[in-house]
């Protein structure tokens, strides 16, 4: 398990959306009725000194790829295809600031496990052991690659059983 401090969420945001150039708050001028967001700032922005979404987007703009979401899907797309088509027009459209949603609401780690396979065959197993572990890998060099001031570290991980039965049963 790799850990992480409480501002590596919107750093590395802030990295894929400058790679893509443009990251504009939609909420109300797409949309007929306003969206439902929730208006709590996650752990990892209250702790990013300087973060402040850019103004609503206003007029036309043209771009060759758009993608909707400051999320880490979204803002992962925007830098890898930034990074491979550097003459392409990329454009991230959040609809209230980078990781506002499920991406800068979590734990702060990485994990080289997916829940709900610890029955799954062998093969499986290790094909998801090895993707995972890319993408935490990935994020190492990303953090190199930006120098970003994180608080990152590979300390392990802790299971947690809540019954003796459990315990013995991911220990046979």
């Amino acid at each position: 398990m790799a850990s992480l401090s409480t501002s590596f969420a919107l750093q590395l945001m802030r990295a894929g959306a400058s790679a893509a150039n443009l990251t504009w708050p939609l909420n109300g001028r797409i949309f007929r009725e306003r969206l439902e967001i929730d208006p709590n700032c996650s752990l990892w922005a209250s702790k990013t000194p300087g973060y402040r979404p850019r103004p609503a987007l206003k007029g036309a703009i043209h771009a060759d790829l758009a993608i909707i979401g400051g999320g880490f899907t979204g803002v992962s797309a925007a830098y890898y295809v930034s990074k491979r088509f550097p003459n392409r027009r990329v454009v991230l459209l959040e609809a209230a600031a980078l990781a506002n949603g499920a991406s800068g609401r979590n734990g702060g780690m990485m994990l080289n496990w997916v829940n709900g396979f610890e029955d799954a065959p062998p093969e499986l197993a290790a094909r998801i052991y090895r993707t995972t572990s890319a993408g935490i890998e990935a994020l190492c060099r990303l953090i190199e690659e930006h120098h970003l001031s994180v608080d990152y570290r590979r300390d392990g991980t802790v299971a947690i059983y809540t019954s003796p039965a459990r315990a013995e049963a991911a220990h046979a």
